[in-house]
């Protein structure tokens, strides 16, 4: 009997066959692990977007003299302006998709920040009490949630959210030291 070395055509074939079937399984698990992450990543985006438009508003709130809400029939998506001491002015506006920052000294933009907020994210705006506290709601409903779980692609990328920002008009004026005095009196 002689011995063989080689691999004949059906050892080789199996072989390919094989390899073919590991390739195409990780490939396919690998596109699923990169969608899950990049709708994930889109999520967290968007609550990073509304944690920082909460504490940008709590700031502003504190530092401003005076808080006016501004009725819906009278605005361009804003729904809130605060005005500052040193007279600049701060206005929140709704675009879209998006949550508008801009500030103001006179009448040309000083600055302007953009918060991603879906369409499906709810915004309102509360005032409470004396001294006067505002409170900016953003939430992501269950009505919309329900919607959106009937497309079952799209439901396990969006969980319900629910953040609140409190904060007293002018809270940092009453705790500011005057205008010519100093820490050492």
């Amino acid at each position: 009997m002689k011995n063989r070395s080689g691999l004949s055509l059906l050892e080789l074939s199996a072989t390919l066959t094989a390899c073919t079937v590991i390739i195409a399984t990780t490939t396919t698990v690998i596109e699923r692990v990169m969608r899950v992450h990049t709708r994930s990543q889109g999520y967290v985006g968007v609550e990073r977007d509304a944690i920082r438009l909460s504490n940008q508003f709590r700031a502003d709130v504190h530092a401003a003299r005076t808080a006016t809400e501004v009725p819906a029939d009278q605005n361009k998506g804003v729904f809130v302006r605060l005005e500052f001491p040193n007279g600049r002015l701060a206005e929140y506006a709704r675009d879209g998709e998006l949550v508008r920052r801009t500030e103001t000294g006179g009448d040309k933009p000083a600055w302007r920040e953009e918060y991603r907020c879906p369409a499906n994210n709810e915004l309102k705006l509360q005032r409470e009490g004396d001294p006067s506290r505002l409170i900016l709601l953003i939430t992501r409903p269950a009505s919309a949630l329900e919607d959106i779980q009937a497309q079952a692609a799209i439901a396990n990328s969006l969980p319900p959210m629910y953040i609140r920002a409190e904060a007293i008009v002018s809270r940092d004026l009453r705790f500011a030291t005057p205008a010519g005095q100093g820490a050492a009196q």
